[in-house]
């Protein structure tokens, strides 16, 4: 978070005068103003094998040598950003991925079944009100 914008998050207690110093999750723009940090970070890699959606990051490339350099490249700038990961959160060279409601295997994207299943459960309307 930005200096100046640090008192902008103050709020009073009894016990005293409180500003956040991070940015916290609870605040209305936090996840907009997070996923255009995050865009400005990648900013060349976005959308050229790396996609970053919050704090969800999916590396991919023809090649290992290819995975392993972008790779590289993200946590140089995770790390010069300040921006930390948590190890138990991370995933290597996976042979499947469950991102953003998709499986990913290699090549092919398919909807997670468990969102397929919410879809096909759905019964058609019976009426113009259930059309509604």
């Amino acid at each position: 978070m930005r200096a100046e914008d640090i008192p902008k998050t103050a709020f009073k207690t009894p016990s005293g005068l409180y500003e956040f110093v991070v940015m916290p999750f609870g605040l209305v723009n936090a996840p907009a103003t997070f996923q255009r940090m995050v865009e400005n970070l990648f900013g060349d890699l976005y959308w050229n094998g790396v996609l970053v959606y919050l704090d969800d990051i999916l590396i991919h490339a023809a090649t290992l040598e290819e995975v392993f350099a972008k790779l590289e490249e993200v946590l140089k700038r995770l790390r010069a950003s300040g921006l930390k990961l948590r190890l138990s959160k991370c995933s290597f060279l996976p042979e499947q991925v469950e991102y953003l409601g998709h499986t990913i295997t290699e090549g092919r994207i398919a909807p997670q079944p468990r969102k397929v299943e919410a879809i096909d459960a759905l019964q058609p309307p019976r009426d113009v009100k259930g059309l509604r």
